[in-house]
């Protein structure tokens, strides 16, 4: 009953076409603090669905995602109607101490959010603190002495301020840039339709932008909720943080992403603009370096009265590469790994064949800033189905990331061959990477009823080097292996080389060492290659020769392995091998 009377007496004051961001008030002491909560769904919350690392990620599923974030200017929406539900009968005139701590991802479908308002006690306008945690367990008191994901104070008065007139300010060393939305939408900004407001920049320089943003409509935003009424414009504050990001991407796919997590004030001095306006943005940089960008944002009608205008708004500079931002904006268009055209160009005449290469992200880069980047990844390659084996999936975070790494370069190289080889265009989803008994790795999907026959697969990792190869060999399949040189201690020499073939390595006027890698790696290439994995004894596998300058191995098989294989008796097993630094790769067809 006493829940009951709660829900009736702030029923009129947070209907959800009013707040609807806010949820279920579990607790109101009238003007003094609320408590409430709201799940977050992204089949509900369809604007969550464009707001995702990632643009699209699959031809075949138009309904699967990248990894869904709730955007800092949704955030704010939220802290924005705790306070009017909690005080009432106010404008919104400003928000300041904005704070954001982590991001808030949908690594499952919903997310359970807590949000707590309390009045300040002020002679000056009313002051609402809010907060937003997490709220698996909202029976968990200590829930209130974690630290909040986003907080913020609300101030509200009786009438908006007078609106200022905005002082334009001319660009310094202008740069000639003049585009519209196409050049920011993937190129530069991951954001889906719905968010994508900016629509031109008229001027660019090294400390800031001019330039319009279109006032979106909030139509599509809620699968249930055709008409929000929003307390701020979540979509126009969102654009104009995001002028920063365009800013910062003087060219794109530059390898810098940029995120807010603290905004200093935020003044609104009229209601929020109609659907379809066109309003000015002025972006001046504070300052900017590697890590971070401080800006303040005017947002001006044609008449130059001022709408909004924000003050030390501050991103965080995440380098994320420029392979990783380039596959993330564009994900069906590009790939992780690089194409390694210099077997492709050895072994033309072996078939039909696509190589590539995912070289070392810096250290302790998937581990960071709360392993986002880990998330974002598994988020662009993996299906639903591989997703839940993903999460579920035990062992150290090196086996981990092994086995995400090796996927991400499989389905990328099966990608490259079907685009090459069969007009084929894929998004990493839609190739799907399996075991077989053995262990072997194979792709299947629905667009194998089109090819036919899917091309045999091969990857191989050293450390975070990952490289895969994809094709269809006459008698068995195809076979790549990797290796640091580093890694060749005196036991795995002694097992595996002759000494005929010591002596080969050491007549080479070259690295000993790196001729004996190139050996072992065509060897368990030609291992790959034959489906087996090294079952018998690698030093019947021998080196009986080299070209150095084609960098091609032959060798022959003997013992068992032709007792278990007799096609090998007396064939020529060709191999050709790369080398840098302490890397050697070697790739064979059979």
């Amino acid at each position: 009953p006493k829940k009951q009377a709660l829900q009736e007496e702030t029923r009129e004051s947070v209907m959800p076409h009013v707040f609807p961001l806010l949820g279920e008030i579990l607790e109101l002491k009238s003007g003094e603090s609320l408590l409430a909560k709201r799940e977050f769904d992204t089949d509900e919350d369809l604007y969550l669905q464009h707001h995702t690392l990632g643009t699209q990620i699959s031809t075949l599923d138009s309904e699967l995602k990248a990894l869904a974030l709730i955007p800092l200017t949704v955030s704010l929406e939220i802290l924005a109607e705790a306070a009017l539900a909690l005080v009432g009968n106010k404008f919104l005139i400003g928000m300041k101490d904005i704070v954001a701590t982590k991001w808030i991802a949908f690594e499952e479908k919903k997310v359970v959010l807590q949000i707590s308002a309390k009045r300040r006690i002020t002679s000056e306008a009313v002051e609402v603190d809010v907060e937003i945690r997490i709220a698996n367990d909202l029976q968990d008191h200590m829930n209130a002495f974690r630290a909040p994901l986003v907080r913020g104070t609300m101030i509200l008065g009786d009438a908006y301020p007078a609106q200022p007139k905005a002082i334009p300010h001319s660009v310094k060393k202008e740069l000639d840039y003049n585009f519209c939305s196409n050049e920011v939408y993937p190129k530069r900004l991951f954001h889906g339709s719905i968010f994508q407001t900016v629509d031109s920049v008229t001027h660019w320089g090294e400390n800031g932008l001019q330039g319009m943003l279109k006032v979106a409509s909030a139509e599509g935003m809620f699968r249930s909720n055709p008409a929000p009424q929003f307390v701020t414009d979540p979509v126009l504050l969102d654009a104009m943080g995001q002028v920063i990001g365009v800013w910062a991407a003087k060219e794109p796919w530059n390898g810098s992403i940029l995120f807010p997590f603290h905004v200093q004030a935020i003044h609104f001095f009229a209601p929020n603009p109609p659907t379809g306006e066109k309003v000015k943005f002025e972006l001046d940089i504070m300052s900017a370096n590697e890590t971070r960008v401080v800006a303040n944002i005017d947002l001006a009608r044609k008449d130059n009265t001022i709408l909004v205008r924000i003050e030390g708004w501050e991103d965080r500079n995440f380098y994320i590469t420029k392979p990783l931002h380039r596959f993330f904006l564009q994900p069906i268009e590009n790939t992780l790994s690089s194409a390694f055209s210099v077997f492709e160009e050895k072994m033309s005449e072996k078939g039909k064949l696509a190589f590539c290469m995912l070289e070392k992200f810096p250290d302790d880069f998937f581990q960071s800033h709360h392993r986002i980047w880990e998330k974002m990844l598994a988020y662009l390659i993996f299906n639903r189905q591989e997703r839940q084996e993903w999460h579920a999936m035990g062992g150290n975070e090196k086996v981990r990331m092994q086995h995400l790494l090796g996927r991400a370069a499989a389905k990328d190289v099966v990608r490259l061959y079907l685009g090459m080889h069969h007009g084929l265009k894929l998004g990493p989803a839609d190739i799907i990477i399996e075991n077989d008994s053995k262990g072997k790795p194979y792709a299947t999907g629905t667009w194998i009823d089109t090819v036919g026959v899917a091309p045999d697969l091969s990857i191989s990792h050293t450390g975070m080097v990952v490289v895969a190869a994809a094709g269809r060999g006459v008698d068995r399949g195809i076979g790549i292996d990797v290796e640091d040189s580093n890694n060749l201690n005196d036991d795995l020499l002694a097992g595996a080389f002759v000494d005929e073939e010591r002596r080969l390595a050491a007549s080479i006027n070259a690295n000993t060492l790196e001729w004996l890698t190139r050996f072992w790696c065509a060897k368990e290439a030609f291992c790959k290659a034959l489906g087996s994995g090294m079952t018998c004894s690698p030093k019947d596998i021998v080196v009986k020769g080299l070209n150095d300058k084609t960098e091609k191995v032959i060798m022959e098989a003997r013992q068992n392995w032709t007792k278990e294989f007799p096609f090998l008796e007396g064939k020529k097993i060709e191999a050709y091998t790369f080398a840098q630094g302490n890397i050697a790769i070697a790739a064979c067809v059979l």
